[in-house]
């Protein structure tokens, strides 16, 4: 069996697909390809995880339940309450992704 940690695995395979984007993204432009060049798969992955938490926090706590408010003027109980449902896994998504992102801050602030 191999001696590979699945965290450590996991990572490195989030990252590689991240900074993939961030080439295609990049296009031709040789500053941010420099960048990207110069970033760990931590430091990537760090990056990446901050963006979400702080774009997905005021999505699903303010515009989501916002939205189902207005929705719920159209719709009945039952696909409310599925609707809900889904959005508080995504609530609970973005605050898992937070503390991840501020786990792996922190462990690299102790190093």
């Amino acid at each position: 069996m191999p001696d590979n940690n699945l965290f450590q695995d996991s990572k490195a395979f989030l990252s590689s697909v991240l900074r993939s984007l961030e080439i295609k993204r990049a296009g031709d432009d040789a500053e941010k390809l420099r960048e990207i060049g110069e970033l760990s798969d931590d430091e990537t992955l760090r990056k990446w995880l901050w963006t979400i938490a702080v774009i997905g926090a005021p999505a699903c706590f303010i515009a989501l339940p916002l939205l189902l408010c207005v929705l719920n003027i159209i719709f009945s109980a039952l696909v409310m309450n599925v609707l809900w449902f889904f959005a508080k896994i995504a609530m609970a998504t973005v605050i898992v992704i937070f503390a991840l992102a501020a786990y792996l801050t922190w462990r690299k602030a102790g190093k």
